[in-house]
């Protein structure tokens, strides 16, 4: 089975029930003799799965008798095993026009739309057979698969779960089921049914991928490497499971570990471009700028239409103090998405080292004008205010990430920064304590504190403070300063 999309149909055989096939057609005794023969023979190749056989059988009895609804359906459903969907759908219609209460002739149309990518279609006709005859499990499953391919995932776990009650052996249904459990987060869920999956010895291999990946999301490390490691064994020469494994430890912060899956992805695929960008973020995060750079570039000389390259390179460019090389980096991410909030962000800083202020003023409003909730965006602007001078529109910025963000440590500590410059040091005080409170081994926060304490003539409460920060950060320059004032 596949993820998501569309499923094969020769691994659909038989999701409708046959109870028509089981049986002769109830007018049979009003068809000509030798279509008579033909429609039976048509149903004893149904019930034997010959799809070719029942599709010609009953091809001859409608020469003869082209107004059998039965047949016409039986038809149908051999042409929807045989993936021929349009004239499956053609005698679906023809069927429904000589009797519009066929529940398998509107199951049977429903699945061929559904084939056909025509979720919107495939819905009523799947409902109005249910609506006739409740109990056909296959077909909740696969009205579920329409509703999941429209993204109304918990409509599709409605009718997933329908059809596993109707057929608790459905490891089809188990297996949609844990895709949209997937798509909902509810990632432990997911990872039961593809243990059902499993249990049912059915698509063995893709599930326990599936349940690998289920397993990572949860958190589940361990179970997702034991997964991989059984995969793995069992395809040693797929990339694809070394990329998979390399995800694992990324996730785990592990980049050493990881970059080696991802080097033996890129070996046995050096057509994945995946890998390359998975191992350049690895090697960023283990400071191993030039290399990152390396896969990006090879990504980018390859496929040059992915944004998100643009702005790793350029971010390690400017890792690397390549401020030129990252503002291309920059411009190229924003061209091809003027949308990208970060890469503007990182264009700002990129002009910021470059003392071009009024080009960072531009960016980081841009910036902020994308993401208006992102404290980390107002607090960088406000960072580049503070270290110009201009605190009056830091203070700005500062109030606006506590108003985002009331437990935002470092906004507190820069706004009581502010506060003590334009000597409102009870103002500053008290944002230097509520900086504290929130991360009491700010030594530098309690060495402000102090001085603004002095400042205000309440020696003991600054005596205080800078005792405190010597315990706090022993050895350290802001110890060394709070002693110096302890000297005075």
């Amino acid at each position: 089975m596949k993820a998501g999309p569309r499923l094969n149909l020769a691994i659909l055989i038989l999701f409708f029930g046959l109870a028509l096939a089981a049986c002769a057609p109830a007018d049979a005794d009003a068809a000509p003799p030798g279509a008579q023969s033909d429609f039976q023979d048509g149903f004893n190749a149904l019930r034997n799965h010959d799809w070719q056989a029942a599709k010609s059988a009953f091809s001859a009895g409608l020469a003869l008798e082209p107004e059998h609804s039965e047949a016409l359906t039986g038809r149908g459903r051999a042409e929807l095993q045989l993936a021929e969907l349009n004239a499956a759908i053609t005698d679906f219609n023809a069927a429904l026009k000589l009797d519009a209460e066929d529940g398998s002739a509107l199951a049977g149309r429903g699945k061929a739309e559904l084939e056909l990518a025509n979720d919107a279609a495939a819905i009523p006709d799947l409902t109005q057979s249910l609506a006739l005859s409740p109990l056909q499990p296959d077909v909740y499953i696969d009205r579920g698969l329409a509703y999941y391919h429209q993204a109304q995932y918990d409509l599709a776990i409605a009718d997933f779960t329908r059809g596993i009650r109707s057929d608790a052996r459905s490891v089809r249904g188990y297996y949609d089921r844990g895709l949209a459990y997937l798509k909902t987060g509810q990632y432990d869920l997911a990872a039961a049914d593809f243990s059902s999956v499993l249990a049912g010895k059915a698509d063995a291999l893709n599930a326990l991928q599936l349940r690998a990946s289920a397993y990572q999301l949860a958190g589940k490390y361990d179970l997702a490497s034991a997964d991989l490691k059984t995969l793995i064994a069992a395809s040693p020469d797929d990339a694809s499971l070394y990329l998979l494994r390399g995800k694992l430890l990324y996730s785990q912060k592990d980049y050493l570990d990881a970059v080696k899956e991802f080097d033996r992805a890129v070996a046995l695929d050096p057509n994945n471009l995946d890998a390359y960008y998975r191992r350049g973020l690895a090697s960023y995060h283990l400071a191993s700028f030039d290399k990152a750079i390396d896969d990006f570039t090879h990504i980018i000389d390859t496929n040059p239409a992915w944004p998100s390259v643009y702005l790793r390179r350029g971010l390690a460019q400017y890792r690397l103090n390549q401020f030129d090389l990252a503002k291309k980096d920059f411009d190229a991410a924003i061209q091809a998405d003027p949308q990208n909030a970060a890469a503007y962000l990182y264009r700002a800083l990129t002009a910021q080292k470059k003392h071009a202020n009024a080009a960072a003023l531009d960016d980081f409003a841009k910036a902020i004008e994308l993401r208006p909730t992102d404290t980390s965006v107002y607090y960088a602007r406000a960072s580049f205010y503070y270290q110009i001078h201009y605190y009056n529109q830091a203070q700005a910025d500062y109030l606006a990430i506590l108003q985002l963000d009331p437990k935002y440590a470092n906004a507190y500590y820069f706004l009581g920064l502010v506060y003590y410059k334009h000597r409102k040091y009870a103002d500053a005080i008290t944002q230097f304590s509520a900086a504290i409170e929130l991360q009491p081994a700010q030594a530098w926060a309690v060495y402000y504190r102090g001085l603004a304490y002095r400042k205000m003539g309440q020696t003991a409460s600054a005596l205080e403070d800078f005792k405190h920060v010597i315990e706090l950060s022993p050895g350290t320059r802001v110890a060394q300063l709070a002693q110096s004032m302890l000297n005075r």
